[in-house]
């Protein structure tokens, strides 16, 4: 019996044994996304922030915090079905395409160094918590320029090029998308598309391709740029906040506080501070708790620095008098009976 094809004289098996490692990517992606839609908390048609925490985005202080997985896992993970179903039809012609071109393990290879690489300069970039395979969709068109450029043979060639245009044109009209309609991770995909450049440019250019030795220090070099990316990413640098993070740790310093748990809260609080949190409320919280501790001086501090910090008709500034009032008093106490044994 004759298999059916379709119109273009290809099976689907045919097309699969094209292009293995896209499809399954593309099932990586969808059976990810179902595990967290339905084991996991959603918000609309996507995913709250706290599963896609849970199921591996980016997010700056987890990531300092040593969970460094997640530069891998974000790009495997999509927010919510529009972003999936998006992600899956944009990027599949170009994944396959490259594929094809380059070959399974190359295409995997730049497809995961675009993604990871892209994450990384993300996290570098800003403070978000980000999910998506995108960057490594926007890799994709960085390989795809280098083999329209090995094609074209010059300049004046690649930009008269109408599939030259044509990529450029998608990567403007993503970008505009994403600053006046939907939100979009543009330094993943920036840094993705660099990434997919230099990959591509390892991969295709024919200088290296005709000496193996110097297309393996490209290579090396390729991997030593991600390595130098990832590990600038993966830990504080001076000047960069994690006020997603830093949120978090001021919402687990008060439920510790309510709990009774002064030693963590104020860890907690000390951890959002470091984090760029700077809010009348964690001090006045981090006052309590150095308070119920016996830290006089140190909660007189931090009632002292959240009225400085706090704006014009802040509510809680009455109360963080009372208790700044109360430590003057026990202070001043103190300091009688050390003059009068």
């Amino acid at each position: 019996m004759a298999e059916k094809r379709d119109s273009g004289g290809f099976s689907l098996a045919d097309r699969v044994l094209e292009s293995p490692f896209t499809w399954l990517i593309t099932a990586i992606n969808l059976g990810v996304f179902m595990i967290a839609w339905f084991s996991g908390e959603t918000r609309g048609q996507g995913l709250s922030p706290e599963t896609l925490l849970q199921f591996g985005a980016t997010e700056r202080m987890a990531i300092w915090s040593g969970e460094h997985w997640r530069f891998a896992s974000a790009v495997v993970l999509h927010v919510g079905w529009v972003h999936l179903l998006w992600n899956t039809y944009g990027m599949f012609g170009w994944c396959a395409a490259v594929e094809r071109a380059i070959g399974s393990w190359r295409f995997t290879v730049a497809y995961a160094v675009s993604g990871i690489g892209g994450a990384g300069v993300s996290v570098l970039g800003h403070d978000a918590l980000s999910a998506g395979a995108s960057g490594a969709g926007f890799g994709m068109i960085g390989v795809t320029l280098c083999l329209l450029w090995r094609r074209a043979g010059s300049l004046h060639g690649f930009l008269e090029d109408p599939a030259v245009k044509q990529q450029l044109v998608g990567i403007a009209v993503w970008t505009i998308l994403g600053l006046v309609a939907v939100p979009m991770d543009h330094y993943a995909h920036f840094g993705g598309l660099g990434f997919g450049i230099l990959a591509g440019t390892v991969f295709t250019a024919r200088r290296l391709q005709k000496r193996p030795g110097l297309q393996a220090a490209g290579m090396a070099g390729l991997v030593l740029l991600l390595s130098g990316t990832l590990l600038a990413a993966a830990y504080p640098q001076p000047g960069i906040t994690a006020m997603w993070g830093a949120q978090r740790a001021f919402d687990a310093g008060v439920e510790a506080l309510d709990r009774g748990d002064h030693e963590a809260a104020i860890r907690d609080l000390e951890a959002a501070e470091r984090l760029g949190l700077v809010d009348p409320a964690l001090y006045y919280n981090r006052g309590l708790a150095r308070r119920a501790r016996g830290d006089t001086g140190g909660a007189g501090a931090d009632f002292r620095t959240a009225l400085e910090c706090a704006p014009a008709g802040w509510s809680g500034r009455a109360a963080v008098e009372s208790e700044l009032k109360r430590i003057e008093a026990t202070l001043e106490g103190a300091s009688q009976e050390r003059r009068n044994p």
